[in-house]
């Protein structure tokens, strides 16, 4: 139950980042999202 909970919030908040980032037209290299992926 809180694992799922906690799932849908970091899907949540990727999704809110993503958002971000298709706003600021930023165009991030496959790495550099990689690494944002896990610290982020």
């Amino acid at each position: 139950m809180i694992y799922r909970t906690n799932s849908k919030l970091l899907l949540e908040r990727e999704a809110n980042f993503m958002t971000k980032l298709e706003k600021k037209k930023i165009r991030l290299s496959w790495k550099e999202t990689f690494v944002f992926s896990i610290f982020l």
